[in-house]
């Protein structure tokens, strides 16, 4: 049996992670976790309908029991604070729903490997090391939504397909992020870009989070998050049945998740969105860049704000 547990699998994220997933047919068991009962069992009754057609993945819901036995933690749980200019916002109406579930998940799934979406994801891993104690391969933030931005950018901005557009951001899921111009492609060659065009893909970037929010719409990303994580998973090895492609997944791009540094990029006792290769507990190693100077001391320069948010979790 593998088990796939979501907490937070009454909001948006996790019950959208939970379709997307359970259509895949790679897990036997999806588990949602939820504080919003009305809410979960309304989703359980609409999955449990839908996937007895597109799948074999069962379904079910309920308290914190549900984590029992399962294979790979997902956390999309988050407080509705509404709208706000900064991720960083929700540090503190969360931190105490991360401390709650850190003692829960060790507890009820000690040998899970677990994926956190919730805000500000960076220092929220730094927590979940903190609280779990656990190898820091079986630990990640996910990121992966930022530098599948970054291409769509790039592509908007130069009139190409997205699909045929690869780059990378790493750093901190937040307004520290670096976008590596550097390793820009179309259909797998450097894709350069001149000054102008780098200027208006940065400033499309810089807006996104705040035209978002302008929408007041009490809604986070979903669709782009659950089609994330699957690639995310995917190219991890953490899908059932699915072989990670060596160090990279889909076209060269490797997974992405937001990890613990010991050393890699030289920094240590962090935890920043880095290129990562499958492991057996999670991932394996930090995929180290050959960075260009400035984007180097901007993955420094992120580290120290990550640093600054973790020491308000104290």
């Amino acid at each position: 049996m593998s088990k796939l547990a979501i907490i937070g699998g009454a909001g948006g994220l996790g019950s959208t992670m939970a379709f997307f997933l359970g259509l895949k047919n790679r897990f036997d068991h999806i588990s949602l976790i939820g504080r919003r009962l009305n809410m979960l069992e309304t989703h359980l009754i609409d999955l449990r309908e839908c996937f007895g057609e597109e799948t074999s993945t069962t379904v079910s819901g309920g308290g914190f029991g549900e984590l029992d036995g399962a294979d790979l933690v997902i956390m999309a749980g988050a407080s509705l604070i509404g709208s706000v200019t900064s991720r960083d916002e929700y540090l503190r109406a969360n931190l105490e729903l991360v401390r709650l579930t850190a003692r829960e998940i060790g507890e009820r799934a000690p040998g899970a490997t677990l994926v956190s979406c919730t805000s500000p994801v960076d220092a929220f891993a730094m927590v979940y090391f903190r609280e779990l104690g656990w190898d820091r391969h079986r630990l990640l933030g996910f990121c992966r939504n930022d530098s599948q931005r970054f291409r769509h950018m790039a592509a908007r901005v130069l009139g190409l397909n997205p699909a045929d557009v690869g780059g990378l951001v790493l750093g901190e899921h937040g307004e520290t992020q670096v976008p590596l111009f550097s390793t820009l492609t179309h259909e797998g060659r450097p894709l350069p870009v001149n000054e102008a065009q780098k200027a208006e893909i940065l400033a499309l970037l810089k807006s996104w989070y705040r035209h978002w929010q302008d929408q007041d719409s009490k809604r986070t990303t979903t669709w782009t998050s659950a089609t994330g994580m699957w690639r995310t998973l995917t190219a991890l090895g953490l899908v059932p049945g699915a072989s990670p492609g060596g160090e990279f997944a889909r076209e060269g791009e490797p997974a992405m998740g937001s990890v613990m540094v010991e050393g890699e990029y030289g920094l240590r006792g962090v935890a920043l969105g880095l290129p990562l290769t499958p492991g057996p507990l999670g991932w394996g190693r930090v995929i180290e860049l050959d960075l260009w100077p400035g984007e180097l001391e901007a993955l420094r320069a992120s580290a120290g704000k990550v640093m600054s948010l973790y020491a308000l979790c104290a």
